[in-house]
């Protein structure tokens, strides 16, 4: 039995299975968290229309899709134990294990009929600690939910993001890491933020604030008002040569995309930094003005730059780029962690063409929305859902915006571009 346990993979997710759990044979993850959340199968929403591949990696995306496979795999929620019969369970357990390390286990009828259970292969919860530790990781525990006042104070206009650490060292000995959290500190006051990551989440933001460094413009007086779409172009043409620049030093500076293979690199690149820039220039706008400030060319100079100049563009240039301001500034709240993770999902897009490794570019993306979700849940509460969903809808505009500055710019204004900016639209 120990040999076949050994072979034995989760019918869920495929890691190591423990044993035979609610009805289906599943790894210790996949039982506690069977355990913990089937009862609320219903209230969960999945935001990838319920096709969340589930496997060892993805397992704590998605919790609709992984309850879903956990129903149709065979686990029921009636094998879940009541705290009495967890109790009888453990008190056989431990009874078994008594007579077994005493050897006073006999062949004899009277004790033949003792039913020695198994730890792993129960039907019902073990009830051990290292169950509620586990899912610390991905849960929002109540911990959590206490430092939701703390947060709130993190969400004002004025405030910007001035480094990510994390507080404890990485140790990178154990699997999953409990008990950390990161400091997000403001040039004003130190904030403590969202409790319990595990490692690779703390070094997955780490990461990601350091590369978002290249996109930190330092603030320099307008001096110049563009009045005409030429010079608009002429500008916005030297700034693109530069942002692209800064795209390749971005994804150079991730740690993650070390890793890719170079064809999806160049791809991901040439196919996403349009909407890469375009997101970014979220952070130059003023809605209330309708203006583009702070654009800075070479020179280190800046200009105020109207959305009104581009009525006459084709496409309705000036339409689109208004419903898009109008669902993503709302939300983002001028906060300088929501613009990094964006960049990031943006960036790691599965539908760029000509991608070999699609599988490892959608699981890069996933994991950060999940670290998008994980923020959102902290610093909003109960409406994370609707802020995630209303993210979520604005990357189809942002693709849309994007694609008509790429046609319009090609058409009209391919002189005023540089020349690494014309390899990537070309």
């Amino acid at each position: 039995m120990v040999k076949s346990k050994l072979k034995t993979t989760c019918n869920i997710c495929g890691d190591k299975a423990v044993g035979r759990n609610f009805g289906s044979i599943t790894c210790e993850s996949c039982k506690v968290f069977f355990r913990r959340h089937s009862l609320n199968y219903k209230n969960y929403i999945c935001l990838f229309d319920n096709k969340c591949d589930i496997n060892q990696n993805t397992r704590s995306f998605c919790r609709k899709c992984r309850l879903t496979k956990c129903f149709s795999l065979g686990m029921k929620i009636e094998f879940i134990q009541n705290e009495e019969q967890k109790k009888s369970r453990r008190l056989l357990i431990e009874r078994n294990r008594r007579l077994k390390n005493k050897k006073l286990i006999t062949n004899s009828s009277d004790e033949s009929n003792c039913s020695v259970v198994s730890e792993d292969e129960s039907t019902g919860s073990s009830g051990c600690d290292s169950d509620d530790s586990f899912s610390k990781i991905f849960d929002c525990n109540q911990k959590v939910m206490n430092q939701l006042s703390t947060y709130n104070a993190f969400v004002n206009i004025s405030q910007k993001i001035h480094s990510i650490k994390c507080d404890k060292p990485l140790d990178l000995g154990h699997k999953l890491l409990l008990g950390h959290r990161i400091d997000i500190i403001s040039p004003l006051n130190p904030i403590n933020t969202y409790g319990e990551l595990n490692d690779i989440e703390c070094k997955r933001l780490d990461d990601l604030h350091r590369a978002s460094q290249v996109f930190r413009y330092p603030a320099t007086q307008p001096i110049i008002k563009v009045n005409n779409i030429c010079e608009y172009y002429k500008l916005w043409g030297n700034r693109l040569e530069l942002d692209t620049q800064d795209i390749i030093k971005y994804t150079k500076n991730m740690t993650i995309f070390s890793d890719i293979c170079l064809n999806d690199k160049i791809s991901l690149i040439k196919y996403g930094s349009m909407e890469i820039i375009v997101t970014r220039g979220n952070s130059l706008y003023d809605y209330k003005n309708e203006i583009w400030n702070q654009i800075i060319d070479d020179n280190c100079n800046s200009f105020l730059i109207p959305l009104d100049l581009l009525k006459r563009e084709k496409r309705n240039l000036h339409g689109v780029y208004k419903q898009y301001f109008k669902k993503f500034l709302p939300e983002w709240g001028f906060d300088q962690m929501l613009l990094d993770l964006m960049t990031a999902i943006v960036l790691f897009s599965p539908k760029r063409p000509h991608l070999i490794h699609k599988d490892t570019i959608i699981f890069q993306q996933k994991l950060y929305i999940y670290l998008m979700e994980r923020y959102l849940m902290a610093t909003y509460g109960n409406q994370w859902i609707t802020k995630m969903a209303n993210f979520m809808n604005t990357l189809t505009d942002l693709k849309i915006v994007s694609q008509i500055e790429i046609q319009n710019g090609i058409e009209e204004y391919l002189t005023y571009f540089g020349p690494l900016f014309r390899e990537i639209i070309g």
